[in-house]
């Protein structure tokens, strides 16, 4: 029985000595060429897979020295206490790793970055940090114009960040803040007389009040919304983005006339068109996507002063509209088309006044049958008003202030110049039953006149008038 174990034990040292080697037992030697056989011949240096054979060797020895070491009880019990503490290291330093992170990676540490970025006006960076999709009214310009917007007003001394709630993916963060802010305050009255006189002197001189410029004390909150994003930094940071979302308002829409031109916060809108008002003609312009705040319309047309406008949206669907009677036409030929309204006013009082022709009347206005026929009846009116059958006249009459209303305007067509006027007059009263005495009186009245022009070979022209005379029954201020 012991000559076979040593047997057995003498085969395994063979066995060992052999992989260690590399050497086969196998004594016969084929004297056959590799080359004859087909069998590529490597050169040594050459030949990884002897290397890689040798690398397995070592390991294998290696782990067979530890089998061998681990059997002794005292190794066994001090690798157990170092294996352990290894494990409790490797789990501690996990676990601060991951406090660390967190702590790090919180929704707190980004508002505090992202407050700096905005007390700062350091738009640009505050946009880049920002979950935004963009279009044609969302963008870096538009962001720092609606953020400028809400800047802070005055220096911020400190801040304190709370974080109010936390719900999967987003954070609501509040910072509350105190500042130093520029305030214009009146100044304290002075108690000499001479003071007090040098300050009326200098109120009455510049109409305003004696201020100075104080620094005061303010405090103030700034809400914002974070949104978690996927990627995280080594794998254990939180990354977060300010979530814009609630600042965006949705299908807000521009109403026109069509011949407009309309520029949004300097942007052309043609691109935005999606209909008319068939109620109003007007063109419909829907902006899908803008930020809340104020916005400039500039509108501009042919024939037309350019219109520009600051609209405060708030609120999805709001609307813009400008009616046709808004439209501002030019102020040279707005001013051209007043002035000649007064002069066909003076000339038919000064008819009424006179004779009652229509002759220099007529001159005035653009020769049409209708216009004409109306200037015939309304002089021969207002000249009977000025001089009743019972002897009542008016003997005089001056305007003395006088505002301009243009109303029914049709571009580039028809608009009306509407005449409210105030009168001071003399006039004589009408003869009675008893005596045929009439006494003079003067008073003070307003009347309104009106002429209509239309918009023929590139220029105004007065075409109809409607003009009526003045009441001056009452004496004294009606």
């Amino acid at each position: 029985m012991e000559d076979k174990d040593i047997e057995i034990r003498e085969k395994e040292e063979n066995t060992e000595k052999e992989d260690e080697n590399n050497i086969p037992i196998d004594n016969h030697v084929d004297e056959t060429s590799l080359e004859d056989i087909g069998v590529e011949i490597i050169d040594a240096d050459d030949y990884e897979y002897g290397k890689e054979k040798k690398r397995n060797n070592i390991f294998r020895r290696i782990r067979k020295k530890i089998k061998e070491w681990k059997k002794n009880k005292v190794v066994a019990v001090v690798w157990q206490l170092v294996s352990s503490l290894l494990l409790l290291v490797l789990a501690g330093g996990i676990g601060i790793l991951t406090a660390v992170g967190q702590m790090r990676g919180g929704p707190k540490v980004f508002a505090r970055e992202y407050f700096e970025y905005y007390i700062n006006n350091n738009w640009y960076n505050m946009y880049q940090k920002t979950e935004i999709t963009e279009s044609k009214f969302i963008n870096l310009n538009t962001f720092s114009r609606m953020m400028s917007q809400n800047a802070i007003d005055g220096d911020v001394t400190d801040y304190e960040v709370i974080v109010d709630s936390r719900n999967g993916e987003y954070a609501t963060v509040r910072v509350k803040y105190n500042m130093n802010k520029e305030v214009q305050v009146k100044t304290e009255e002075q108690t000499t007389e001479e003071n007090i006189a040098e300050e009326n002197t200098a109120e009455e001189n510049t109409g305003e009040e004696n201020t100075e410029t104080k620094v005061v004390k303010a405090e103030g909150t700034y809400t914002m919304t974070l949104k978690r994003q996927p990627e995280n930094i080594m794998l254990i940071f939180t990354t977060w983005k300010g979530w814009m979302d609630s600042y965006i308002i949705k299908d807000c829409t521009i109403e026109v006339p069509g011949y407009a031109k309309v520029t949004f916060d300097g942007m052309d809108i043609s691109d935005c068109l999606t209909g008319t008002n068939e109620a109003t003609g007007n063109s419909v312009y829907t902006l899908d996507r803008v930020f809340m705040g104020n916005h400039t319309l500039k509108i501009e047309g042919e024939n037309i002063d350019t219109i520009t406008q600051n609209v405060l949206w708030e609120k999805s669907n709001e609307k813009y509209e400008l009616v046709q009677d808004a439209i501002p036409i030019k102020r040279e030929q707005k001013e051209a088309m007043q002035n000649k309204a007064v002069e066909i006013l003076q000339a038919y009082y000064a008819s009424g006044l006179a004779d009652g022709k229509a002759d220099g009347i007529k001159a005035l206005i653009l020769e049409n049958e209708t216009g004409y026929a109306h200037v015939d009846e309304q002089i021969k009116a207002l000249y009977n008003e000025i001089n009743h059958e019972d002897g009542r006249t008016l003997i005089s009459m001056e305007i003395t202030s006088l505002r301009y209303e243009l109303t029914d305007f049709v571009y580039n067509d028809s608009v009306t110049v509407n005449m409210i006027y105030d009168v001071n007059y003399t006039a004589k009263k009408g003869r009675t039953a008893i005596s045929g005495y009439r006494k003079n009186y003067t008073g003070k009245n307003m009347a309104i006149s009106a002429v209509y022009f239309k918009y023929i070979d590139g220029e105004w022209h007065a075409v109809d008038t409607a003009v009526m005379c003045v009441d001056y029954t009452v004496e004294g201020e009606q």
